[in-house]
């Protein structure tokens, strides 16, 4: 057969044979040509925050992953609550960047950010983040608490917090707003109940 010669240097040959035996043909793959792959999946966890706000006033969580905004408060994960929930704020988040710093702020009425009045950033933990995990925490207050189904045993790990001035930071002070870069958002699905606590520092 006339093979090109670009699948005679990357293809594969294929022989036919009859049933008698003859060879009816060489057919070549050309094995360049590769489906491509599925697209990978969004994983997301639970996030739970305690807040106390005024009327009107949201809640909204960003950091240095750029599905949490990129530090940009425009772009970030804001948070929901209901009469039945408050003063709880909780959604799912796309799974963070372990090791990766956020920090939680409101929006008020007059469209001002203030940022919870913390020192230094929050750390996501560096392990055991699983889309079945939810991370609680109360604003303005250091320490997170992981939740996770399936897991029987507890454990307290302690998560020191970055030091000022390490990678991307938000700042600490209430009433100001945090460097602007592109991100984005979206609308995950609601989270489920939990069963296991791990106090973390953050």
């Amino acid at each position: 057969p006339v093979v090109p010669q670009s699948l005679w240097d990357t293809g594969r040959a294929l022989q036919k044979v009859h049933a008698d035996g003859d060879l009816v043909g060489v057919f070549y793959v050309d094995e360049t040509k590769k489906p491509p792959a599925p697209p990978k999946k969004e994983v997301y966890i639970s996030i739970e925050v305690r807040c106390e706000t005024q009327p009107e006033e949201r809640v909204a969580i960003s950091g240095s992953d750029w599905q949490l905004g990129s530090w940009n408060p425009a772009e970030s994960w804001y948070l929901n609550t209901s009469p039945s929930l408050y003063p709880i704020w909780k959604d799912r988040i796309p799974m963070p960047s372990p090791g990766g710093q956020f920090k939680v702020f409101i929006k008020n009425t007059v469209g001002n950010y203030v940022w919870e009045p913390l020192p230094c950033n929050r750390t996501w933990p560096r392990h055991g983040l699983t889309p079945d995990t939810e991370v609680k925490l109360t604003y303005g207050e250091s320490g997170i608490t992981t939740v996770s189904l399936g897991r029987a045993k507890e454990s307290n790990k302690m998560e020191a917090d970055d030091g000022p001035g390490s990678g991307t930071s938000a700042p600490a002070s209430r009433g100001t707003s945090a460097p602007v870069s592109r991100g984005t958002s979206g609308s995950p699905k609601k989270s489920k109940g939990y069963v296991k606590s791990t106090q973390v520092r953050s």
